[in-house]
């Protein structure tokens, strides 16, 4: 099937040219990976101590409405998505805000609190769906099992996925949130383009 010729105009700081329409096999019967570059995302690094875990999650609850969630887990309120990356460690993202601007709102509220670090130009967001997801995700040997089953709705982990460390967020049904460095980007996407289109893909 011929590409499309479509265009996202994305920023040269993140990513390449990004282009949309289907690839592969099965795209006249419908896609089995559905494949989006999330941005722009003004993202943070959360840092706390167990001491301050309880007073940093309240304050983030009474601005953002959502608090720190648990080890291994993930939670979203309209403004603010936060997911947990390590112990102590949790990936704070705003969809509405500017980039760099959720660092510095945070740097305000946590202070002498947590440590923020702003990570809105470090890392890159692809959002994978689709009914061959948790396959194409197998396909980059991380140990997780990210069948929903096991991998609900509400997880979040650390692993390694083709080589390139990276965090999978599953907030959406069967819609995963994968995050990388930005120094890996390009050779990622170029992985996931080759690895979907087996499956048929759709790039939006």
């Amino acid at each position: 099937m011929a590409k499309s010729s479509r265009k996202l105009a994305i920023p040269a700081r993140r990513a390449p040219e990004w282009t949309q329409g289907c690839f592969g096999a099965d795209c006249l019967s419908g896609p089995g990976v559905r494949l989006a570059l999330v941005h722009p995302l003004s993202s943070v690094l959360i840092s706390v101590s167990a001491a301050k875990m309880k007073a940093v999650s309240a304050a983030l609850q009474k601005d953002f409405g959502v608090g720190l969630p648990q080890a291994g887990k993930a939670l979203q309120s309209k403004k603010l998505k936060v997911s947990w990356c390590g112990p102590g460690q949790f990936y704070a993202v705003s969809g509405v805000m500017v980039e760099g601007a959720l660092a510095q709102e945070l740097g305000v509220l946590l202070e002498g609190k947590a440590i923020i670090t702003d990570q809105s130009h470090a890392r890159v967001t692809f959002r994978l769906s689709g009914a061959k997801v948790t396959a194409l995700l197998a396909k980059g040997g991380t140990s997780l099992d990210v069948h929903p089953v096991a991998f609900e709705t509400g997880s979040s982990a650390m692993t390694v996925l083709a080589h390139v460390p990276a965090q999978i967020v599953h907030l959406v049904q069967g819609e995963y949130d994968v995050s990388i460095p930005r120094s890996y980007m390009v050779s990622f996407r170029e992985w996931l383009l080759h690895q979907a289109e087996g499956f048929g893909l759709e790039v939006v």
